[in-house]
């Protein structure tokens, strides 16, 4: 359990491997807690273990997709994560996540097997976990769905 946050277990992110066997956090650690979207959420760490420079979100692969795309993103430290989907018109579609991570890279599988054809926006929110930033960043892409 992290003394920060209690009730917030560190554990390894599903699929990768852990040189620091968790003890420090860093690129390969994520943060658990009760949430929305985790189980499409993967923390792709570096095999040089580098913390990411800065927030950055990165466009989705494929682009058009059909049904399924994969959004990522880079946190450079901890930050409760908001991704979240809209229609051209700007209606909210879906909350694809909502937890707190730890530093890192990350995926995010989206399958959109029951969305119509379309143009969508997807928009990472990034606050801090102190509760300092309400908003620290947040970035908006545009993606295609082809049916």
């Amino acid at each position: 359990e992290d003394p920060k946050h209690p009730g917030l277990a560190l554990l390894p992110a599903h699929g990768t491997i852990r040189n620091d066997m968790g003890a420090y956090g860093g690129p390969c650690a994520c943060r658990w807690p009760e949430g929305v979207g985790l189980e499409n959420l993967s923390n792709s760490g570096t095999s040089s273990m580098t913390i990411p420079e800065g927030f950055q979100l990165y466009q989705n692969y494929p682009n058009p997709f059909n049904p399924s795309t994969v959004i990522s993103w880079q946190l450079p430290v901890g930050s409760t994560v908001k991704l979240t989907v809209y229609n051209i018109t700007g209606e909210k579609v879906a909350t694809l996540l909502s937890a707190s991570l730890l530093s890192g890279y990350y995926k995010y599988e989206w399958d959109a097997f029951n969305m119509a054809s379309g143009v969508y926006l997807y928009s990472l929110s990034i606050g801090s976990l102190t509760g300092k930033t309400e908003s620290g960043f947040v970035q908006t892409r545009k993606m295609v769905l082809m049916r």
